[in-house]
């Protein structure tokens, strides 16, 4: 499956599975419908060798490389757009906003809608990491820190906190080289707040530790516990 492909379809199930590749590999026909605000998505029936249903008549592409080549196929202004109009849709029809902050963080900042994306993001990072998804949390907290790059006001202890829960998810699923990055940003963004800066301080000493590099370890410790 290639663009080609999708452009010997006809125009209006091009666009009903273009705009379904914003939904990712399952789709909501309902939320589908809403995306299009016609009654194209009816026609899905037309389209059986691209995606097929499932039980509960959600729909599931038939594999990734049509969703893909779907996908890539958007104008990036309009592929904004219809991701910014998937998470509002998805948080109006939620019954609890916990149940759905993942799929509203990605959208919203695909949607380059960055205050609801960040404050989702962090929400659905707590979640994970509280339910010991602890890839899953790493994910969302990077997504919080690129909507943190278009939200100047946010305050700097904020987003340093938010690099800080990064690295020790990095470091407790083993990826300790984008660990000391991630406090690399937590220290410089906490140089006014003592004991926040203390804290990534104490964290670069376990990281060094965990390297075996326990001279630099103690050499860390040692500027915590001169700064506390």
């Amino acid at each position: 499956m290639c663009s080609s492909d999708l452009d010997r379809l006809d125009a209006d199930r091009r666009r009903v599975l273009r705009t379904a590749s914003v939904l990712g590999d399952w789709v909501n026909v309902d939320l589908l419908e809403e995306l299009l605000g016609t009654p194209e998505a009816s026609g899905l029936t037309d389209l059986a060798e691209f995606m097929s249903s499932d039980e509960s008549g959600q729909l599931r592409f038939t594999h990734g490389l049509i969703r893909s080549a779907a996908y890539e196929g958007l104008p990036f202004r309009i592929r904004t757009e219809l991701h910014a109009r998937a998470a509002a849709a998805i948080e109006r029809r939620a019954r609890a906003v916990d149940d759905v902050a993942a799929a509203l963080s990605l959208h919203y900042l695909l949607g380059e809608t960055f205050e609801p994306a960040w404050r989702h993001a962090c929400r659905a990072a707590a979640l994970a990491r509280r339910a010991r998804a602890l890839r899953d949390a790493a994910e969302c907290q990077r997504r919080a820190l690129v909507a943190a790059r278009h939200l100047p006001t946010l305050e700097p202890r904020d987003v340093a906190r938010a690099w800080s829960e990064l690295a020790d998810l990095q470091y407790d699923i083993g990826e300790l080289a984008e660990a000391d990055l991630a406090l690399r940003q937590a220290r410089r963004l906490s140089r006014g707040d003592p004991i926040a800066l203390a804290h990534a301080q104490l964290a670069t000493a376990r990281l060094r530790e965990a390297a075996g590099e326990f001279s630099e370890a103690l050499r860390w410790v040692t500027r915590a516990l001169r700064l506390l």
